[in-house]
């Protein structure tokens, strides 16, 4: 079990570092390939290590980050 624990803390890494990429980068054109291609994974193993790891698609993600930077914008303005 210990190198499984392994290989599940690598995958929390990288959908880790993925989420602070998107919030990073919400106003560029992010989709599931250019982030794939980025991060060198495959975007089948991308879109479903990351509905496993966060409950929600990466697309899904994308437009909450975005939703949520214009709804503070609008509060601001």
């Amino acid at each position: 079990t210990d190198a499984s624990t392994k290989e599940v803390k690598t995958k929390d890494d990288t959908i880790t570092e993925i989420l602070h990429y998107i919030n990073e980068n919400y106003k560029e054109d992010l989709n599931l390939e250019s982030i794939s291609k980025k991060f060198y994974i495959s975007t089948f193993y991308l879109s479903r290590l990351f509905k496993q790891i966060t409950n929600i698609s990466i697309i899904e993600y994308i437009n909450t980050v975005r939703i949520r930077y214009a709804k503070n914008l609008l509060e601001q303005s």
